[in-house]
C-alpha cells in the first residue's frame, strides 16, 4: 500500500514471489536491499551464499546490461560479493554495473553546507564521498559547488560559486564536517532517495544539473588511487548517455590517499573474511 500510494501511477503493479526466474525476469534494474543481520562468520556465510543465489538467477534471467544496485549498511560488501559471483563475461561486470548506494554521509554534508551558506542543501553539489557507503572515510569539497546564492557576484539560474570561494572556514570543511556529517546509524530513508537518484541519473543521465556533475557511487575498484582492486569503494563517479567512469584525476593529498588506502585495506579484509567464511562453509558440506 505504501509503494502505491508514494509511486502513484509510476508503479505498474507489485509482485510478491519467491521464484527467482519470476522476480528477475528481463530486469533492467535489480535493487539489493538485504544484510546480514551481524558479522558473525555464520551470518556472512549465509548473506555471501544468498548473492552468490541472487548473482546466477541476475545472469540467466534479467537484461544482460541489467543494473545491480546494493544497498544497506553492508552495501560495499554486498556489492563486492555479488561481483565475485558473477562469470566475467556477463555483460553487466563488463559495464561494471554492480554499484553500492547510500549516500548518508554526504547527503549529511550536504545540509551542513547549506545550512551555513543559507540556502537549501538541493542547491549544494558535488560533495564527494569516499570509501563506504554510509560512513565515508573522507569529504571532499574541493568541487563542491552551490547555485542561487546570494552574494557580491551573481549570474544566471545556472550560475554555480564554489563553495570554497564562500564559505571560508577551511578547518570546518576540511576537519569537522566529517564527523558532524557521519549518521547515528543509516536511515532507511536516506537509502531509499538514494536508490531512487542514482537510478534517475543512470537511466537518464540528460536529467543531471550538468553532465560534469559528480556523484558518490561504489564501484568495483580496477586500482584508481591505489585502492585494491576487486572491492566495492565509493569514488567520485561522472555518468553520461555512453558511459559512467570513475574521476581519476581528483585532487588529494597525500594524506587524503592513505586515509583511503586504509579504508581500501580494511575493506578488503572484511571481503576475504565474507569468503572465507562462504568457502569454509561449503567445506563443512562435503
Amino acid at each position: 500500500m505504501e509503494m502505491e500510494d508514494c509511486a502513484q501511477n509510476s508503479l505498474r503493479s507489485v509482485t510478491v514471489t519467491s521464484d527467482s526466474e519470476k522476480a528477475f525476469s528481463e530486469c533492467s534494474a535489480v535493487i539489493i536491499l538485504d544484510d546480514p543481520e551481524e558479522d558473525s562468520a555464520t551470518c556472512l556465510h549465509e548473506h555471501s551464499a544468498r548473492l552468490s543465489r541472487y548473482s546466477t538467477s541476475i545472469v540467466q534471467h534479467s537484461h544482460p546490461a541489467v543494473l545491480v544496485v546494493v544497498a544497506g549498511s553492508h552495501a560495499n560488501l554486498g556489492a563486492s560479493l555479488v561481483w565475485k559471483s558473477v562469470d566475467p563475461s556477463a555483460v553487466f561486470k563488463q559495464k561494471r554495473q554492480v554499484i553500492a548506494v547510500g549516500q548518508a554521509g554526504e547527503r549529511r554534508a550536504r545540509s551542513l553546507i547549506a545550512k551555513r551558506l543559507g540556502v537549501g542543501s538541493h542547491q549544494v553539489e558535488n560533495v564527494v564521498a569516499w570509501g563506504r557507503v554510509d560512513y565515508p572515510c573522507l569529504l571532499a569539497t574541493k568541487s563542491a559547488t552551490v547555485v542561487h546564492h546570494v552574494g557580491a557576484i551573481s549570474g544566471p539560474e545556472t550560475y554555480a560559486k564554489q563553495v570554497h570561494d564562500v564559505l571560508h572556514d577551511r578547518q570546518w570543511l576540511n576537519s569537522s564536517l566529517l564527523q558532524e556529517s557521519l549518521p547515528l546509524r543509516p536511515s532507511p530513508m536516506t537509502a531509499a532517495a538514494s536508490v531512487a537518484e542514482i537510478l534517475r541519473v543512470w537511466m537518464n543521465p540528460a536529467s543531471q544539473s550538468a553532465p560534469t556533475s559528480l556523484h558518490s557511487v561504489g564501484v568495483v575498484s580496477q586500482g584508481e588511487y591505489g585502492i585494491p582492486e576487486g572491492i566495492t569503494f565509493v569514488f567520485p563517479v561522472r555518468i553520461s548517455e555512453e558511459k559512467q567512469w570513475v574521476v581519476e584525476d581528483y585532487p588529494l593529498s597525500e594524506s587524503e590517499l592513505a586515509t583511503l588506502r586504509a579504508e581500501g585495506e580494511r575493506l578488503e579484509n572484511e571481503l576475504k573474511k565474507a569468503l572465507e567464511a562462504r568457502s569454509g562453509a561449503h567445506q563443512s558440506h562435503l
